[in-house]
């Protein structure tokens, strides 16, 4: 079934946990409006630029997205939602997207960090979406932006998509076929687009068709025969220029003239050479076999005398860049009331701009782009640019007519010509210059200063120091010097949580039964308690793990608070930005939290002098793990000139 036919049944085409989400929102009756962007967070290697395709599927993905009786029923039976209530499976058989969607016009090429794609909606209908669009955009920008590459190193030349038998699906197939078109190819030689899609469609033979005969000449009469006005001929099956001298004997129309292995360079010439002694001056030479960009560069720059290359493999795989790191964010919530929450990471390598955001284009008076600059959604547009995301879908409803599948190729095209000749070189990355706008270096700066800070004190109890089960050597050395970042961090309106190892006297962490460790911290024991010199404040946030007899619990994110709740929930729940971390043991615990910090984007700091590991191997083993999730070590001294400006 081809992908027309599919629309309105994509539902389930998803990750599940798009839809464990939405069952958690609804769940919890979380109804804020949300904004998501979708963006790419660096070019591939040897790409200067990218080109935004695949925005006329998301549209019809999202007119159309509906839950059918069935889809509800394979959910209801899934693991996953058996305690979800009736009402989440009343709301997805009602489903229907009623937000807005803003986007880069298709086509439109854009650049690292740069939203092309923007939802706003209510919080469950826009995480629904996230699977799908990644999806969709990612397969289409790969090749549309690699068809650019082939076809521009082509020049005058024409390109047609051979690719669909190499593709990694027959949608794939399909939706490449259309990316190649658009991003500059004349054809495809899939059928399906061309009826789907209106792409025009070409086709040569097989060297199975010419083997299926006593003779090559028999296959060439016969191919002929059947299309006289049409006929294009495969020549390398055996001989290519034995197979080239032979035409002239045919005395037939030959509209052209395929050669698929070889040196194309050396026999592209010496055919040419033959067909214009034969007087076969118009059948043109096409070549195909393993081709890309760099290969027909370097054939147009020796000037073989080709009129089309066959490109399939490279093409619709992007063989030299098969993927992108491209995103779907959450960028700002909006309360009820109108109080708008900005959202962000700040994780090395996942950094990403808060807020809702426009991309601005400054261009020469001959239309050659000059900058782009990432903005704040509602900022002044800078002097001399144009704005680029525009609505596509307001409150559930197109704004206009699409555009035809020619005019995104046209636009394509043109934009493409508005690249600085720099991001048009084949084997650099030469992006154009992006900034960001004063205003939303200004809102980062503000988000900056009002970031709420956590400290998250580490398993600092009477069994992990000297005297207890599990001693760390010279683990209350730390004491004095975690009581001043507490005093700070109090001072200062920071949230302070301890974690505590609390195990049930019967584990499996523990060596009788099963596990690697001494019985140590069992609940409501001395082991347990909190070393007596360490000056927790009442409002430290008590976070107890390892109560499962079952699992190993070494993170402060595997504990709950008194009433449940787990670490991330109360991170999010207080706001924290960034989370300061030290405590016992360096090279267990302390590593665990720190890395699990960072995964959740967290902007995460290691408190390296009030940290003390187990063994002095596994502890700097663990300190370069921590440094490669992304943590940023930090002492006292630090955080105190760091904090001293605050009000």
């Amino acid at each position: 079934m081809g992908y027309i036919e599919n629309l309105g049944k994509e539902s389930l085409n998803t990750d599940l946990y798009e839809l464990t989400m939405a069952a958690g929102y609804f769940e919890n009756r979380v109804k804020e409006r949300a904004v998501f962007e979708l963006f790419c967070y660096q070019l591939p290697e040897k790409r200067s630029y990218l080109v935004f395709c695949g925005l006329q599927q998301v549209v019809d993905y999202l007119c159309n997205l509906r839950f059918t009786q069935e889809d509800i029923s394979f959910l209801k039976k899934h693991a996953a939602f058996q305690s979800v209530s009736k009402g989440f499976f009343d709301y997805l058989r009602n489903f229907k997207f009623t937000g807005n969607l803003w986007a880069m016009k298709e086509g439109e090429v854009f650049f690292a960090r740069e939203p092309v794609l923007q939802i706003e909606a209510p919080i469950i209908e826009a995480q629904i979406l996230e699977t799908y669009f990644l999806s969709m955009l990612h397969l289409q920008t790969l090749v549309a932006t690699k068809a650019s590459r082939i076809t521009r190193s082509a020049q005058k030349k024409s390109v047609i998509d051979f690719g669909s038998r190499r593709a990694h699906g027959p949608q794939a197939a399909l939706l490449a076929a259309r990316a190649a078109y658009i991003g500059g190819c004349i054809g495809t030689s899939n059928v399906l687009a061309g009826k789907i899609f209106g792409i025009p469609t070409y086709g040569t033979m097989a060297h199975s068709w010419v083997e299926a005969f006593e003779s090559e000449e028999k296959s060439f009469l016969n191919y002929i025969k059947a299309f006289p006005d049409q006929a294009v001929l495969l020549i390398d099956t055996y001989d290519t220029l034995h197979a080239a001298c032979n035409l002239k004997k045919l005395n037939k129309s030959i509209k052209a003239i395929r050669i698929d292995s070889g040196n194309l360079l050396a026999l592209s010439k010496r055919v040419r050479k033959i067909l214009n002694a034969d007087q076969l001056k118009n059948v043109k030479i096409i070549v195909s076999g393993n081709l890309n960009e760099h290969k027909i560069d370097h054939l147009i720059k020796m000037k073989a005398p080709v009129d089309i290359f066959g490109v399939g493999s490279e093409m619709v795989t992007s063989k030299d860049a098969p993927c992108l790191d491209l995103v779907y964010k959450l960028v700002q919530i909006e309360e009820g009331n109108g109080r708008i929450h900005l959202k962000r990471k700040k994780s090395t390598g996942k950094a990403y701009l808060p807020g809702r955001k426009q991309v601005f284009r400054l261009c020469s008076s001959h239309g050659r782009f000059l900058k782009d600059i990432i903005g704040c959604f509602l900022q002044k547009r800078p002097q001399g640019s144009c704005p680029l995301l525009e609505p596509v879908i307001v409150n559930g409803k197109l704004t206009q007519a699409m555009p035809d599948i020619e005019a995104i190729r046209q636009y394509a095209n043109k934009r493409i010509h508005g690249l600085p000749a720099k991001c048009l070189t084949l084997k650099k990355t030469r992006p154009l210059k992006t900034a960001v706008s004063s205003p939303l270096k200004k809102q980062c700066q503000d988000m900056d200063q009002n970031a709420k800070r956590g400290l998250l004190i580490v398993d600092v109890q009477n069994d992990f120091c000297p005297g207890g089960n599990l001693a760390v050597k010279d683990g209350d050395a730390i004491i004095s010097q975690l009581n001043r970042y507490i005093k700070i961090f109090s001072k200062k309106n920071g949230v302070i949580f301890a974690s505590r190892d609390w195990h049930p006297q019967k584990t499996s962490h523990f060596k009788d039964f099963g596990g690697s460790w001494p019985a140590h911290c069992i609940q409501r024991t001395k082991g347990a308690r909190f070393h007596p010199d360490l000056n927790l404040p009442k409002k430290t946030i008590i976070l107890s793990k390892g109560t499962d007899p079952r699992q190993d619990s070494y993170s402060a994110f595997h504990g709950r608070d008194s009433k449940g709740r787990n670490f991330s929930s109360l991170i999010e729940f207080a706001k924290i930005q960034e989370l300061y971390i030290g405590g016992l043991a360096t090279d267990y615990c302390v590593k665990h939290s720190v890395v699990d910090a960072c995964k959740r984007g967290m902007k995460t700091y290691l408190l390296t002098d009030v940290i003390k590991g187990v063994d002095p191997k596994t502890t700097k083993d663990a300190l370069k793990d921590m440094r490669q999730a992304g943590a940023v070590e930090m002492t006292y001294e630090e955080l105190h000139s760091r904090l001293k400006h605050d009000g």
